[in-house]
């Protein structure tokens, strides 16, 4: 990942998901992480906020059913944030439907948030984002689980 170079005058917030059990055991060091990315960033402690709450929710559930990304978007409505980091590109949403990720896309762009993952930063205002961002949500995890059922 390219060192980021962002004016730290806002907030960051940090999302996570976990969809089953299994992977609740590695929620807390994936929060870590991505503590350790804002703080890399130039984030103090006291401008990340962590949005947790959707544990055993599926990226496909709808925004109002998950009480975490509802809060999350009305944070970026409300607060000055400046990026989401996620773990991955599924966490916000895995073969969601286009509405919903238009929803986020469009306050992301109306409040200037980047969404950055580990490996991606995402400008949403750039299209060629935009695309690649909505492939990932919409499609992304359906392409692997058929790559792998191929084996």
């Amino acid at each position: 990942m390219q060192d980021q170079h962002l004016p730290q005058t806002g907030k960051v917030a940090i999302y996570t998901r976990v969809a089953s059990p299994m992977k609740l055991a590695q929620n807390p060091a994936r929060t870590e992480q991505l503590i350790v990315l804002a703080k890399h960033l130039g984030f103090a402690e006291q401008q990340i906020i962590i949005f947790a709450q959707d544990r055993g929710r599926p990226g496909s559930t709808s925004i109002a059913q998950r009480e975490g990304l509802a809060a999350l978007l009305a944070a970026l409505g409300q607060e000055s944030m400046q990026a989401v980091l996620v773990a991955d590109d599924n966490r916000l949403f895995r073969d969601a439907e286009a509405t919903q990720v238009d929803t986020f896309i469009r306050l992301c762009v109306e409040r200037s948030v980047l969404v950055i993952t580990p490996q991606t930063t995402y400008d949403l205002t750039n299209p060629a984002h935009v695309t690649l961002f909505r492939f990932h949500c919409e499609h992304g995890y359906s392409l692997v689980e058929n790559i792998f059922a191929d084996k």
